[in-house]
């Protein structure tokens, strides 16, 4: 049985109402009641995600009264249908005076989200919000002042009992400086989670305005695993973008939806959302506002422009958590113990702690050569692999058919750690082929998350076939400069030189020198070079030429964005700059298990090869944990042909 619902968001109700709002939300409640009558699109719930008002006087809601209830009378609903959040637009700013600007440490913020008496930057703060939202949600819901989160809400609609999780993540919200400032508190979603669970329902929403990226770096992880581990779809709003992502985390994995702003002006792009969700099929449709010929909200064709009906379909990841709090057997399916238990990390962490002590004796002086840990990487490549397949049972399913090795009664954890071992025994040509039949037979299906999951595995697993039968032929191989031990001579802090084109990420995972995941953004040349910006959690690039036209400023000015140095030490000398990206450096290192990367291409005659290779040991010593690695060829050109076969493999689409 299907479900819909309709989610919009950013409407910004301001006093002194604008003519031209009133014609774009009149055409929204318009359209929504033309939809439901003529093409019998009838949402079962409304959600909006935010910025209900401008600044949060009490003069906007009553605006915004009117028209909520012309839409969900559009909508044929009442308000117990109506599920919405407040926004950094709903914060009224002139109360928020001696108001802490944000919290500073996770301790710090478990004890403010544990208050008794309420949490003054929301009763205070959101005063206007929380008064209209009580009186116009009167008899259906309350919102409280003592919690940021919930209460969790279940809604039956047609024997499918959906549960509902209200996110406040506009506590702290002050300016136009919010970004990672912002606190949920892990304290009151754990508390609101649990209140989920009480709900039993069988489909788990979060609803919420800002994306989890705005939130305090100290608290983002807990929250996006606790998130990802309880609920499978996140509504957001903010961006004023329609935007979707299947996600799969370290904590659970989730579909997250973006409405864009359903008023900015008539000129800017007004967007929405409905969505169905059929068992774990979802299926989104967005809408647009159109000014000419006449007013009315259409089908959106930007966000899926390669679809044919401009509609994206996704399957919603269930790996690694229940469904719903009870199994067939009658048993608590929170109960794992028939699950396979995850792996202890202790061994990681080791790992890491002994790669920290000797980073620390090289910064002292007392360097040492780090032993090869080749097969341990060989096990997390194969892990990760693992991971990115388990976000789709359709992917797992063609895989098997693929290769003949059919196994439906096992767990999915075994049936994919079956087909892994599998597939990276295959030699390159078996595997490229394997994973297009599979890639092209779910496209054909139309099936969006298996062909995301399988291009996500690709990007891991061509690359390792790719150098792995290389191995095995060594026809070819001295041209790259690489001998059979590869990089079991490779130490940390080591400048390591490494054949660039399609081996490239396949290397670096192999090199021993780190355990991370490898991502990047597509590019015209998607198994060239990698280009583009990347999170602390990837790699740094300069693909475009030698390290002698990366001036000493410009590196040190990468270096302080990426490992995202204290903002204070912006307008320090140099050497003290210098000093606080070591000090960061080594904190990511030892506190996260991140290594950061400069990879870079030697270009030039020997003499030229020479004298940035002096560069670079001269860099080396300024940021001792900084791993650099060399890029000495570039297989792209002879290789095009292949190149393009398996270009779609590794393309970047459907949001990730």
């Amino acid at each position: 049985m299907t479900i819909t619902w309709l989610h919009i968001s950013d409407f910004h109700f301001r006093e002194g109402e604008s003519y031209d709002r009133e014609v774009v939300l009149k055409a929204l409640v318009d359209s929504v009641g033309w939809f439901r009558r003529e093409q019998n699109r009838k949402p079962d719930i409304v959600f909006a995600t935010g910025d209900i008002a401008f600044s949060g006087k009490a003069s906007e809601y009553e605006r915004a009264t009117e028209f909520l209830d012309a839409l969900i009378e559009a909508c044929g609903l009442d308000r117990s249908s109506l599920f919405l959040v407040a926004g950094n637009h709903d914060v009224e700013r002139t109360q928020v005076t001696g108001l802490a600007r944000t919290l500073g440490t996770r301790e710090e913020a478990d004890a403010y989200f544990g208050l008794d008496g309420g949490l003054i930057h929301l009763t205070r703060a959101q005063r206007n919000f929380m008064q209209w939202y009580n009186s116009y949600f009167d008899g259906i819901r309350c919102l409280s002042g003592a919690s940021s989160c919930g209460p969790a809400e279940a809604i039956e609609i047609r024997g499918r009992r959906i549960g509902v999780l209200p996110i406040n993540s506009a506590l702290f919200c002050r300016g136009d400086d919010d970004h990672g400032k912002l606190w949920v508190g892990r304290r009151a979603l754990r508390s609101a989670i649990d209140g989920l669970k009480d709900v039993r329902a069988d489909l788990n929403l979060a609803v919420l305005h800002h994306p989890l990226e705005w939130i305090a770096e100290d608290e983002r992880a807990s929250i996006r695993a606790l998130l990802e581990g309880a609920v499978d779809v996140v509504l957001r709003g903010h961006l004023h973008e329609n935007d979707v992502a299947s996600v799969v985390g370290i904590g659970g994995s989730a579909i997250y939806l973006a409405a864009g702003a359903a008023y900015q002006t008539r000129r800017y792009p007004n967007r929405a959302l409905y969505v169905d969700v059929d068992g774990d099929r979802v299926t989104v449709r967005p809408i647009q506002y159109v000014d000419s010929p006449q007013e009315y909200w259409v089908p959106d064709t930007s966000l899926f422009p390669r679809e044919p009906d401009y509609v994206g379909r996704f399957t919603i990841p269930r790996s690694g958590r229940p469904i719903a709090p009870t199994g067939m057997n009658g048993k608590d399916a929170t109960d794992s113990s028939s699950e396979p238990k995850p792996q202890d990390d202790e061994g990681t962490r080791e790992n890491r702690k002994e790669k920290f002590e000797k980073l620390k004796k090289r910064i002292e002086g007392e360097f040492e050569r780090e032993p090869a840990v080749s097969s341990l990487l060989y096990k997390k490549l194969k892990d990760v692999i693992a991971k990115k397949m388990l976000s789709s049972v359709s992917a797992i399913d063609t895989v098997e058919a693929a290769i003949a090795m059919r196994d439906r009664h096992s767990a999915p954890r075994e049936r994919v750690k079956g087909l892994v071992d599998s597939l990276v025994q295959f030699n390159f040509e078996v595997g490229k082929s394997v994973l297009l039949d599979v890639y092209r037979t779910l496209e054909s299906q139309g099936d969006h998350c298996g062909m995301q999951a399988i291009r996500a595995v690709a990007r891991l697993l061509i690359p390792w076939l790719y150098v792995a039968s290389r191995r095995q032929d060594s026809a070819g191989w001295d041209q790259t400069g690489w001998d059979q031990a590869g990089w079991d001579n490779v130490s940390l802090g080591d400048i390591v030189r490494i054949p660039a084109g399609l081996s490239t990420i396949a290397e670096i995972i192999m090199a021993g020198i780190d355990l991370r995941t490898v991502s990047w953004r597509s590019t015209k040349e998607p198994l060239g070079f990698p280009q583009g910006e990347f999170q602390v959690t990837a790699f740094e690039f300069q693909p475009e030429g030698g390290i002698a036209d990366t001036t000493e400023r410009n590196l040190r000015e990468d270096l302080f964005r990426l490992v995202k140095a204290p903002r204070e030490a912006t307008h320090l000398p140099d050497d003290k700059k210098d000093d606080s990206i070591k000090r960061r450096m080594v904190w990511l290192l030892r506190d996260r298990g991140i290594r950061v990367y400069l990879v870079v291409r030697l270009d030039g005659s020997d003499a030229i090869r020479a004298r940035q290779t002096v560069h670079l040991r001269a860099i080396q010593d300024r940021y001792p944990a900084l791993a650099i690695l060399c890029l000495d060829q570039d297989l792209l050109g002879p290789q095009q042909d292949l190149f393009d076969e398996i270009r779609p493999l590794l393309m970047m689409e459907d949001g990730e």
